[in-house]
């Protein structure tokens, strides 16, 4: 049987974005193009739930020679028809009897360049410049991902489609009836009313003035607790209390349990490919307390009502008593999310793939 192969050094790594996408990539089901899942990770151990149905793990010791013991061997698998690598990043050799797709997120780095290391830039650069010319089909998250993309790569315009993140339901049922013995979280925190601020401490996350902000909110002030995920280092800029709780990276069971229960998801980027908390707002039925950016316009919609425009410390907190104290606003908000369910069903996203896949393979 032919097999399609993936990049999948992420599933490695605690789950990000990219990490998400490739868990969708996983458990599509490609019985009706007889075509296998393999993936090519990093080592062993896997830090998520996925789908695949061979793994190759690299049997190399340094991280930069996995990559390349990755691109040096897949090729020689004669079953691979195709190779998909869910961010811009391709072998340097042209493998012809093998087709290529990319998955394109943003291009933050050549927007805000100022946001990221020059080498990383350069790195990004040329991968980016490499992978689009190379790859036979280009995926794009959102619309907005697409229009950057074509503004510095017009001729690849004829390659991409647009595919949105989909929603991923799991098969655990997360409640606290049933999931708190497993929980490793105490119990005791999460009695209370929280929110869930899932983030790296990437400049454009603009974590710190969502902190602040909650700090001057009338949640802060009515004892709701504002727990952090996905930091791999403590925030020292603040002298920390006990309605700020620092959680870092949690399993998947873990976190899924912590958001269903949340009072909300915040999520006050400055800019976005297209943004995973919005997801798993939806998903889980509860309020995303976001920024007005492109890509949320484009996947909630143009409302002021349910946006943050103002992005400052004080501005966020100005967004959040408007919630506070205009409950109705809640469960409009509320009502609006579940409207956009549809629109982010796995099948839809799968149904797409499946074209691609079709297309390359005919």
């Amino acid at each position: 049987m032919k097999k399609i192969c993936y990049n999948a050094y992420t599933l490695n790594k605690p789950i990000t974005g990219v990490g998400r996408y490739l868990q969708a990539l996983s458990f599509l089901n490609l019985g009706s193009l007889n075509l296998k899942k393999a993936a090519f990770s990093l080592n062993n151990n896997y830090c998520w739930e996925h789908g695949f149905d061979e793994i190759y793990p690299s049997n190399v010791s340094l991280k930069f020679r996995k990559l390349l013991w990755n691109y040096l061997h897949f090729h020689k698998k004669k079953e691979v028809a195709i190779y998909h690598s869910p961010f811009p990043f391709l072998p340097f050799s042209n493998f012809k009897n093998i087709k290529k797709v990319i998955t394109v997120h943003d291009v933050l780095f050549l927007t805000n360049p100022e946001w990221y290391p020059k080498l990383e830039v350069l790195f990004m650069k040329l991968s980016l410049y490499l992978s689009v010319n190379k790859a036979d089909a280009i995926i794009c998250v959102s619309e907005t991902t697409k229009k950057e993309l074509i503004k510095y790569y017009p001729t690849s315009i004829s390659k991409i489609t647009v595919v949105y993140n989909p929603i991923i339901e799991l098969s655990n049922n997360y409640s606290f009836s049933n999931q708190i013995a497993n929980l490793n979280i105490s119990p005791s925190l999460l009695k209370g009313k929280y929110f869930v601020l899932p983030s790296n401490r990437h400049p454009r996350k603009n974590i710190f003035n969502a902190i602040e902000g909650f700090l001057k909110s009338e949640f802060y002030k009515n004892d709701y607790k504002l727990c952090l995920c996905g930091l791999n280092e403590s925030i020292q800029e603040f002298n920390l209390d006990k309605n700020i709780v620092e959680l870092k990276y949690l399993s998947d069971d873990d976190y899924n349990t912590l958001i269903r229960n949340s009072s909300g998801i915040f999520y006050f980027s400055y800019a976005e490919g297209f943004g995973y908390p919005i997801i798993e707002a939806i998903e889980a039925n509860i309020p995303i307390f976001c920024s007005k950016i492109p890509t949320s316009t484009e996947i909630i919609g143009d409302f002021d009502e349910y946006l943050c425009i103002d992005l400052s410390a004080s501005g966020i907190s100005n967004y959040l008593n408007s919630f506070f104290y205009q409950p109705l606003k809640i469960k409009r908000l509320l009502l609006h999310i579940k409207s956009l369910k549809k629109e982010f069903d796995y099948h839809k996203f799968e149904n797409s793939m499946l074209r691609i896949y079709q297309s390359l393979i005919n």
